[in-house]
């Protein structure tokens, strides 16, 4: 595969479905300690919510919607995964029976180990996190 091909690969947004893959259980387990700093009032749980949430508002209201480009194959993930360690293991009430290096190596394993097949050649996500990925 050529660079050129990738690169015009690339702009359509690559979603692949990783369900069922090691990657992917990690990080269902991983989630389950994370969700906790995810939820504030800007948070809607999912699509029938934000039904439910835009049916419910003053109709005189405009609503407008933003659009980053990339958005998850953006994520600088050295960053965000230090932001996330440091807030779960800032308080030494936790109750997490992991290490702060074991949950990190957790997340690097989770973010920077996918592995995908395309076109008979394996590829590796290297920065970013996959769209669908928990």
């Amino acid at each position: 595969m050529n660079v050129r091909y990738l690169s015009v690969l690339l702009d359509f947004r690559l979603i692949l479905s990783a369900i069922g893959t090691p990657n992917y259980s990690l990080a269902k387990f991983i989630l389950k300690f994370l969700t906790p700093f995810t939820i504030n009032d800007y948070t809607i749980k999912d699509s029938f919510a934000f039904a439910k949430e835009i049916t419910e508002q003053d109709s005189s209201l405009v609503m407008a919607s933003l659009d980053v480009d990339s958005l998850f194959t953006n994520i600088p993930l050295d960053e965000t995964i230090d932001i996330c360690v440091n807030q779960l293991y800032h308080d030494s009430n936790n109750n997490i029976n992991i290490s702060k290096n074991d949950f990190t190596k957790l997340l690097n394993l989770a973010t920077k180990e996918s592995l995908f097949l395309f076109d008979n050649t394996y590829y590796k996500q290297i920065d970013g996190v996959s769209m669908g990925s928990p």
